[in-house]
């Protein structure tokens, strides 16, 4: 809420501001220069900067990372600008995050490539809304005994025809576009609700799960 009102706070009458996901909003401007449009960009950036969130006794820092399209590059399709854009956002996360990045001819060879992640993001979303994602168990075997010594939960995307998917194939789209955290959240619920069933029949039996360096950096997990 407190991004959206830094937002609004700085746009003039008839700008559009949008909340098009969690943590991702959109902003079309107006008749305005491309060096305008980056100085507004830049006042955007420093505003959300300021913007402080109390979770509990912590409190968070906001940074944005921003990319600046201008409607020239495709003005027939709305769709296909929203898509630079986001090849724009994405490349301001690379390089650092908390920066700019204005949308250049050159930056279309990595179309291909955003359009796959676009296409897994919105996979994803859906799976974990519609739970479309399980858990498969590896036994862990002692070499010397046989014995089994616990479970490797293994993370499964299921399409719509069935097949299942290995994370090897979406997680990559999932890290560039900031859903590990909500992804290793879902792991985490669904291993322990496994876990307590599990227990039920074989007490004493240990998982082991998989969890991104992102998801292992952050205080409240």
């Amino acid at each position: 809420m407190k991004v959206a009102q830094a937002l609004r706070a700085n746009q003039r009458r008839g700008d559009v501001v949008a909340r098009l996901g969690s943590d991702v909003f959109a902003v079309l401007v107006y008749d305005t220069a491309p060096e305008d449009a980056r100085r507004k960009c830049e006042d955007l950036r420093k505003s959300i900067a300021t913007v402080e969130v109390e979770a509990g006794e912590r409190v968070y820092a906001t940074t944005a990372s921003i990319g600046l399209c201008g409607i020239d590059q495709t003005p027939d399709n709305p769709v296909l600008l929203m898509t630079l854009a986001e090849v724009a956002m994405n490349l301001a996360k690379s390089k650092g995050r908390d920066r700019i990045h204005q949308f250049e001819g050159e930056d279309r060879t990595l179309l291909a490539s955003t359009a796959n992640d676009l296409d897994w993001k919105q996979r994803l979303d859906l799976a974990m809304a519609n739970n479309s994602l399980s858990l498969a168990l590896d036994p862990i075997v002692s070499s010397a005994t046989g014995v089994v010594l616990g479970y490797e939960a293994l993370l499964r995307f299921h399409g719509q025809d069935g097949e299942i998917t290995r994370p090897s194939l979406f997680l990559p789209s999932a890290e560039r576009f900031g859903l590990m955290r909500e992804i290793d959240r879902w792991v985490i619920a669904r291993a322990m609700t496994m876990l307590v069933k599990r227990r039920e029949q074989e007490p004493g039996a240990r998982f082991s799960i998989n969890l991104s360096g992102t998801t292992l950096e952050d205080p409240d997990i």
